[in-house]
């Protein structure tokens, strides 16, 4: 009997060696979730690198747009060197405008003759890590190549090499055909004069190709995770949409919610057989984005418009209208599908960006009729998308939509044709309190439009 009770104890007793796998797993495991929590521990930082910022206004749009032609026009061109001036003064412009849509980012750069110095600061969700993820970095001026100095994110410090070796790598690896590579290596110098910096670079041979190709890895991944619509749905309802261009294709003009009743109709019939009201929607909204707007769109969802339909869309953005207008239809309609694809955001920073723009020597001016189809665009969506009581409603009221005041307020009244020192001087830009005071009365508009009201 006492050998048996011995062996029972041997027997319920672990081995050794079980207990040290346990405790490695263990160690293993919690290493696993520790080390997030350790690095961003090490990263985030209860104050902000950067509070001083540049003001977003017309002027800075202007130059953008300028910058982003000369760039465009010299990265795909066959010249064996381009160069580019920047300002201080232009490159916190930028950052401003981007701001308007990144609500959590704040970030500014110092141009001087020792170099190019840059600190960006993202507030993070609460968290007991810290606040403000922070970025610093340093530029050198230099004869020859890009000399980094340094790069900080939070506490971690990378010297210039470390940083540039591992964003080529990592872009390498994501983009593919050694695009990281020849990114790194195309600037030949960076010469700063005052507080700006002429930057000689090297056209990117094949730039057009290389970025289909990194496209055309990205549609994978789109097509697998469906990240906006399911393409498959999207054409159902650009299918519909052609059906009904061809029977009124003999009218000249037709309201844009002649298009939306017809859109929205169906999806409230798929809804009633099964499917998600919020996906319906989303996905009835991307094929008016492209019916109505542009193929470009189809870039985000997959295939839609085969050669077979090609033809149709242009019955509709021939005819259709909103406010007698086809721009409109257009602010409308890209600044709903932007915000699908977005967030509200970015969206309506977009909106204001392209107005600004106008309001420039050779634009339109700045109109605040063009802004009330933006936001009301943005407002639209949202309502699409909200799986709490906006998407049934929407569905519900598909067939009211024929009627513009069901989904778009009044906006003849509003000012347009603003020129940008008319903009700037007696509105006080977009932070200026007259801008802000217009834009309370559009929200205020289309807060009274039953769609977007449920008291009405």
């Amino acid at each position: 009997m006492p050998s048996k009770r011995r062996r029972r104890s041997r027997v319920a007793q672990p081995s050794r060696k079980k207990i040290v796998l346990l405790v490695a797993s263990v160690l293993f495991v919690g290493g696993l979730l520790l080390f997030p929590l350790v690095f961003l521990a090490m990263m985030g930082e209860s104050t902000a690198a950067v509070t001083a910022v540049e003001k977003a206004d017309s002027y800075a749009a202007v130059r953008a747009k300028r910058l982003a032609q000369q760039l465009r026009h010299d990265l795909v061109s066959d010249a064996s060197e381009a160069a580019i001036t920047v300002s201080q003064e232009d490159v916190n412009g930028i950052i401003a405008i981007a701001m308007r849509g990144a609500k959590r980012l704040q970030g500014r750069v110092n141009v001087t003759p020792q170099g190019i110095e840059g600190a960006f600061a993202i507030h993070m969700p609460q968290n007991p890590m810290g606040r403000y993820l922070n970025i610093r970095f340093g530029i050198d001026p230099s004869f020859y190549g890009l000399h980094l100095n340094y790069l900080r994110v939070g506490s971690l410090h990378f010297s210039g090499d470390s940083a540039l070796d591992i964003g080529e790598f990592l872009l390498n690896i994501v983009a593919g055909g050694g695009l990281g590579s020849l990114l790194r290596h195309a600037i030949k110098s960076i010469e700063v004069v005052g507080s700006s910096a002429t930057i000689v670079y090297q056209p990117i041979p094949d730039l057009k190709q290389r970025l289909a190709f990194f496209r055309h890895k990205l549609k994978g991944v789109r097509d697998e995770l469906e990240l906006v619509a399911n393409a498959e749905a999207v054409s159902t309802y650009y299918h519909q949409l052609c059906r009904f261009g061809d029977e009124v294709k003999e009218a000249k003009k037709l309201s844009l919610g002649y298009y939306m009743a017809e859109a929205y109709s169906l999806a409230a019939i798929r809804t009633q057989l099964g499917g998600d009201p919020v996906a319906e929607n989303r996905a009835a909204l991307m094929a008016l984005a492209i019916y109505l707007g542009s193929t470009r769109f189809e870039s985000f969802v997959g295939e839609v418009v085969t050669e077979e339909l090609a033809y149709c869309r242009d019955i509709g953005r021939r005819q259709a209208q909103l406010a007698n207008r086809s721009d409109l239809r257009l602010h409308f309609i890209y600044s709903a599908a932007l915000k699908v694809i977005s967030d509200s955001g970015m969206s309506f920073a977009i909106g204001e960006f392209k107005e600004m723009m106008d309001s420039g020597r050779g634009g339109s001016g700045f109109s605040f009729v063009d802004l009330a189809a933006d936001r009301t665009g943005i407002r639209f969506a949202e309502t699409a998308m909200d799986s709490r009581g906006g998407a049934l409603r929407l569905q519900k009221m598909a067939l009211k939509l024929v009627d513009e005041s069901a989904f778009f307020p009044k906006v003849s009244d509003l000012p347009e044709g603003i020129s940008q020192q008319l903009f700037e001087s007696r509105y006080g830009g977009i932070e200026g309190p007259l801008y802000r005071e217009y834009v309370r009365d559009i929200v205020s508009r289309f807060n009274q439009v039953p769609l977007y009201n449920p008291w009405l």
